[in-house]
C-alpha cells in the first residue's frame, strides 16, 4: 500500500535542514577536539564564521583555559588553548604594551605603546571604545548589570570612564587619604577594583573601589607577615578570584596568596613555587587547572623573553608550555576563560 504524501513528516518534506538554537550548536562545537574544530573552519565560508564567532564561547564550556596574546611586535591579538593551538586572529589591535582582561562577557582592555587605549570584544573582533590615557588604569565590570569601565587613576586624580557612553571622563571620589603612591596597575574582581599599595595605610594594604556604585569601600590587610615594603608584589586575578603575588628572593620562591574573605582580610597561601624570581620583571598566576596545577608565566629582565609554564605543586615540577606559547618577546599574556 502507497503512502500519502500528505502523511510524510513535513519536516523530511523540507528541502533545507532545520536550523539549531545557538546554544546547541556552540555545545556541539565545544566537544570537539581543537585541531579538528580548526579544520571545520575550511569547509566553507559559513562554517569559518559560525566557528570564528562562537569560538570564545565554545572555550568558555570547556574546562580548558583560553589565553590572550599580544605583543609589542604585533598589531593582532591571539587566542591560544593550552595546546598551543591559535584558535583565533584579531588583527589591526595595535602594538600591545599591556593587556587587561575580563572573562565575565570575553572583553579585553588593550593598552598600546602610544597610550592609545581600546577596549575589543574577543568574540567579533569590534572596538568597543578607544581614548588615550597615561598613567594608572583598571579595567572591569559592574555586578550584577555587567556594565563595563576604564578607571584612572593617580595619587592627585581619579576619573572613570563607561564603555560606550558618548559621556567623556568623569572625575570620581578620592580615596580618603590620597597622599600615597600605588604600587602597581589595580586589578578589578567580581566588580571591585582592587588597588596595592608601596606602604599600609592605616594598617591596610589594599584599597578596593566599587565600580556599581563608584564608591570607595573598606580597605584590605595584606597576608600574614608578609610586607608590603618588600619584594616586588603584585595583584592578579585566578579563577575568579584576587590573588597577591609575593617574590622571596632570600628563599628563591614565590609565594601565591588567594583572598578568601575580604570582609575579614583573609588571605590563603595556595602555591609555594620554587622560582627564582631574581632576574625576573613579571610573574602573573593565569589560571588553576582542574587537576590543581597552575599556568602562570614570567618574563626574563635582561632577555625580555616571556614563557609560559605550568607547575605541579605535587611533585614541584615544572611543565614547559607547547612551543607556541613560549619564547616571545615583549608578549603579554592574559586568561579570557
Amino acid at each position: 500500500m502507497g503512502i500519502a504524501f500528505s502523511s510524510v513528516p513535513r519536516l523530511l518534506r523540507q528541502r533545507t535542514p532545520p536550523q539549531l538554537p545557538d546554544d546547541v550548536v556552540v555545545d556541539i562545537l565545544s566537544r570537539i577536539r581543537v585541531k579538528t574544530l580548526c579544520r571545520f573552519r575550511c569547509v566553507s565560508k559559513g562554517w569559518y564564521t559560525l566557528i570564528s564567532d562562537n569560538i570564545v564561547s565554545v572555550y568558555k564550556a570547556r574546562a580548558e583555559p583560553l589565553l590572550v596574546v599580544g605583543s609589542r611586535r604585533d598589531t593582532s591579538l591571539r587566542l591560544i588553548d593550552m595546546g598551543g593551538n591559535v584558535v583565533k586572529v584579531i588583527k589591526n589591535v595595535g602594538y600591545v604594551w599591556k593587556l587587561i582582561c575580563t572573562s565575565r562577557d570575553n572583553l579585553v582592555c588593550v593598552i598600546g605603546i602610544s597610550c592609545d587605549v581600546k577596549v575589543v570584544d574577543l568574540a567579533n573582533g569590534e572596538v568597543l571604545q578607544t581614548c588615550k590615557k597615561t598613567g594608572l588604569l583598571g579595567f572591569g565590570c559592574t555586578i550584577p548589570f555587567s556594565v563595563y569601565k576604564i578607571v584612572y587613576i593617580n595619587p592627585y586624580l581619579c576619573e572613570i570612564l563607561t564603555v560606550g557612553d558618548d559621556v567623556e571622563w568623569r572625575p570620581m571620589q578620592l580615596p580618603q587619604n590620597s597622599n600615597i603612591s600605588y604600587a602597581r596597575s589595580p586589578v578589578v574582581v567580581n566588580g571591585v577594583l582592587h588597588l596595592l599599595l608601596r606602604s599600609q595605610l592605616d594598617g591596610n594594604g589594599v584599597l578596593c573601589f566599587n565600580l556599581a556604585s563608584e564608591e570607595w569601600m573598606k580597605a584590605i590587610k595584606g597576608p600574614p607577615n608578609v610586607d608590603l615594603q618588600k619584594g616586588d608584589l603584585s595583584l592578579s586575578e585566578l579563577n575568579g578570584s584576587l590573588c597577591m603575588v609575593q617574590p622571596e628572593d632570600e628563599s628563591w620562591v614565590t609565594n601565591i596568596w588567594l583572598l578568601t574573605n575580604s570582609n575579614k582580610s583573609t588571605w590563603v597561601k595556595v602555591f609555594e613555587i620554587p622560582l627564582n624570581s631574581r632576574g625576573y620583571y613579571r610573574v602573573k598566576p593565569l589560571r588553576i587547572l582542574p587537576d590543581g596545577r597552575l599556568v602562570f608565566y614570567n618574563t626574563h629582565e635582561k632577555t625580555d623573553l616571556s614563557s609560559v609554564q605550568i607547575y605541579d605543586p605535587h611533585n614541584w615540577d615544572f611543565i614547559d608550555a607547547p612551543n607556541a606559547l613560549a619564547g616571545v618577546h615583549d608578549t603579554n599574556f592574559s586568561p579570557c576563560s
